[in-house]
């Protein structure tokens, strides 16, 4: 598999700890001709992403498990 990330404060350490992973340059970035997406965190500039440019980016477009978030908000459940 082939992994790309995003993680605007994670970059410096995890890139020294992570060999093989594509560090993209922005959240969207990250997310072109994706098959898959993990977003884990609740920092702010993740929960304003723009759900149809999401979507168009993805390279599928797979049904999204919101188990624990609410996407309509955003939002802990």
């Amino acid at each position: 598999a082939k992994v790309r990330v995003f993680d605007p404060q994670g970059f410096k350490e995890g890139s020294k700890l992570l060999d093989g992973v594509e560090w993209a340059e922005d959240s969207y970035a990250a997310l072109d001709g994706a098959d898959a997406v993990a977003i884990l965190t609740e920092w702010n500039e993740f929960r304003a992403l723009d759900l149809d440019r999401v979507h168009e980016l993805l390279k599928t477009h797979p049904d999204l498990n919101a188990a624990w978030y609410r996407f309509e908000s955003w939002t802990s459940c």
